[in-house]
């Protein structure tokens, strides 16, 4: 259905086969030279600690890192009004530490202008919905293919590894833990959808009158981004492999806004916009004006499934938490 009103040109499909083939060798080729044994043996300097270091040298270094990014910079205590779970998931997540932050949030930002340059020369062919329309499915794709990998293993992660047992120890309740693991993720979230930002602006200069569409669109991945991440935290506390979470999240965000897309061929115009109402990806196109979507009304009623589902699933969230914290 997306694809109504694009420039499609001919012998995209041959096009595809023989790109994917050739990233499907490189990659193999890639992981199987990552898998190698000798790689163990290599050794590893550890560096030096920034603060253990001359003044000129530190004040290089912050110049250079910007103060705050400097991946060798000792740490600080943790302030006692701080959540200790955020700052630990911050600490020893990979994604988590602000100079690997940074570095996914500049890299969305580069792909989204880059993206929006490449569509923008095609304007005239293509139309301003079909650039809205790959800016919803370049956000869209970044929830569904973040979230999950932060925040599907938020408690599985810990009840695998042992962890769970020393939270159990601490003076901890069960909703400060939640509330520490999701807002770990949910900094990294914010930090990507202003990552789009920049490409949502140079749409509305192309376009004055998509700011009001732009804005609705923009509170749409909000809260999708939202239900994503409750999602993926509710099944986390479901499962105590992560591995298991982390498939179960993906299948279901990815069904939702993948398998509830159907077309009126088959089936009626009420059936097919009933099903749509469910799925976060069909009512931000629709914000949008994107081909194919433009009959459909599907806000504020997917905004108030969204929300109706979040509170659910923040309630199993905290609930399964709380059972997991009291003794066995």
């Amino acid at each position: 259905v997306g694809s109504r009103g694009f420039v499609q040109a001919g012998g995209a499909t041959g096009r595809f086969v023989i790109l994917a083939l050739i990233l499907s060798a490189l990659l193999l080729i890639w992981t199987t030279v990552r898998l190698s044994q000798r790689l163990m043996d290599r050794p590893r300097a550890a560096g030096k600690i920034t603060d253990e270091r001359s003044r000129g040298v530190q004040a290089y270094r912050r110049i250079m890192y910007l103060w705050f990014f400097d991946p060798k910079r000792r740490s600080e205590l943790i302030s006692p009004l701080a959540n200790p779970v955020t700052v630990k998931e911050f600490r020893t997540r990979r994604f988590g530490r602000s100079n690997w932050m940074m570095r996914l949030v500049f890299g969305c930002m580069i792909i989204s202008l880059a993206l929006m340059l490449a569509a923008t020369r095609n304007t005239e062919a293509w139309g301003v919905e079909s650039l809205g329309t790959i800016m919803v499915l370049l956000s869209i794709g970044l929830i569904i293919l973040v979230t999950p990998s932060l925040a599907s293993g938020l408690i599985s992660g810990e009840r695998e590894t042992g962890g769970w047992q020393l939270l159990q120890m601490t003076p901890l309740t069960a909703f400060k833990i939640v509330r520490g693991k999701l807002m770990s993720v949910m900094w990294t979230l914010v930090l990507l959808l202003f990552a789009t930002l920049p490409a949502y602006g140079l749409l509305d200069q192309i376009d004055v009158s998509h700011k009001l569409r732009i804005r609705d669109t923009l509170i749409s991945m909000v809260l999708t981004a939202l239900f994503a991440l409750l999602l993926s935290g509710a099944v986390s506390s479901l499962f105590k492999r992560t591995a298991a979470a982390t498939t179960t999240a993906y299948m279901l965000l990815i069904s939702l806004c993948a398998g509830t897309m159907l077309e009126e061929s088959p089936f009626s115009r009420s059936t097919v916009e009933t099903v749509l109402l469910f799925n976060p990806l069909a009512a931000a196109l629709t914000l949008i004006k994107a081909p194919g979507f433009t009959e459909y009304t599907l806000i504020p009623g997917n905004w108030s499934i969204l929300g109706i589902g979040s509170v659910i699933l923040l309630v199993v969230l905290v609930v399964r938490t709380w059972r997991l914290t009291r003794p066995l």
